[in-house]
């Protein structure tokens, strides 16, 4: 009987993990998971080494210029720094989290002549296609089946104002200028928002070839809850960033503008109905004409609501 109760609970852990981790294939916000590690590294090159949040292993750089409200980035490590590398940041809630296992790019910086796209493919096939260590786990719980969660990015560029940059550190040389084109490759984990509170993620591995060290990420976050006026802000920006016309989008946004305020100066009551006022007006005024925007709305005003007692 012990035996059998270990196991249920071992297979709910399992199925738990397995509930975070979204499949290879997933699309978040209009964008693969290899997309996603194309605009990660973007974000990387585009900070100055003394706050660059791949350099940084206490995770005090871990919110720095984090891009998009959709998905947070982790950075993954270096490669060229003894591991384990062990950061504590904060993750707002409600965000997607990118997660490096193992990740790496590669480019024709020094190459001459410079490699085809496809040559650039076959390297990184010949170093990736069979690690020599993959780990991950998620609050103690290890993350199966990691080797189907490669990753690997469309071709892109970056344009590098100055030398202050981690290419720079890691050729040796300045890099400035446009580099064209990078591939992003390796294993990723695309994570649902998880929920309020400490959560630990630890991933890493080493490939075949003795050119990197092991990669080791230990990451200890929080995650931390968005107030509610906050939430109604970030629906106002969505509002905003709609295609209707200035007169359909006023009425709207005064509403929320209410209950920005009142969720702000804490009346719940109000900011609820204010809410629901919103949610009838998209009924009336805007699902007639674009039913598909107005159920986007409805729903995340409907996520906000969610979150608090009915009244």
């Amino acid at each position: 009987m012990r035996t059998k109760v270990g196991l249920l609970i071992a297979t709910a852990f399992t199925a738990s993990v397995q509930a975070q981790v979204l499949p290879n294939d997933a699309v978040v916000g209009g964008k693969t998971i290899g997309e996603w590690t194309a605009e990660c590294w973007k974000w990387i090159y585009s900070i100055p080494t003394n706050e660059n949040p791949q350099l940084d292993c206490d995770g005090k750089w871990a919110n720095n210029r984090q891009p998009d409200p959709t998905v947070f980035f982790i950075a993954p490590v270096t490669g060229v720094s003894p591991p384990p590398c062990t950061r504590t940041f904060t993750v707002p809630e409600n965000r997607f989290i990118l997660l490096p296992v193992l990740g790496i790019t590669i480019d024709n910086i020094d190459t001459v002549p410079p490699l085809t796209l496809e040559e650039l493919h076959d390297i990184l096939n010949g170093v990736l296609d069979v690690p020599a260590d993959l780990h991950a786990s998620i609050d103690d719980q290890p993350v199966p089946n990691l080797l189907q969660h490669r990753a690997t990015s469309p071709p892109f560029s970056f344009d590098f104002p100055d030398g202050d940059n981690p290419l720079t550190l890691f050729y040796q040389h300045p890099i400035i200028g446009l580099d064209d084109p990078v591939i992003a490759d390796g294993y990723w984990l695309m994570l649902e928002p998880l929920s309020p509170g400490p959560h630990v993620l630890h991933t890493g591995g080493k490939v075949s070839i003795p050119f990197f060290l092991p990669h080791d990420l230990i990451c200890n976050i929080t995650v931390v809850p968005i107030a509610l006026d906050q939430r109604v802000a970030e629906l106002i920006a969505a509002v905003d960033g709609t295609n209707l016309p200035k007169n359909r989008q006023l009425p709207l946004v005064a509403t929320l503008d209410a209950a920005k305020a009142s969720f702000g100066s804490t009346n719940q009551r109000a900011g609820i109905n204010q809410l629901r006022a919103f949610q009838n007006k998209l009924r009336a005024q805007i699902a007639p004409s674009d039913p598909t925007l107005a159920e986007q709305l409805f729903q995340a005003a409907q996520k906000i609501l969610d979150t608090l007692p009915s009244m």
